[in-house]
């Protein structure tokens, strides 16, 4: 199977240590999307309606202040 644009993405992202990504699917993403279900080594939060984004960065952030872990 070829590479997508996708699996890229989340391979870099991997290099430079990320282990977790917050957000809301979408049109715009789903080749994120399905890298992310190809991905095992990835978690993807979900918020689970997109007003509720906005505190869920909240969370991310104060995740990363608890504890110094950027992934």
């Amino acid at each position: 199977m070829t590479q997508t644009v996708g699996d890229f993405l989340l391979q870099r992202l991997s290099q430079w240590g990320v282990k977790r990504i917050y957000g809301y699917p979408g049109d715009g993403i789903n080749g994120i999307m399905g890298a992310l279900g190809r991905n095992k080594e990835m978690e993807f939060v979900q918020a689970r309606h997109e007003e509720l984004i906005v505190p869920r960065e909240v969370r991310a952030i104060d995740w990363i202040a608890r504890t110094i872990d950027l992934g």
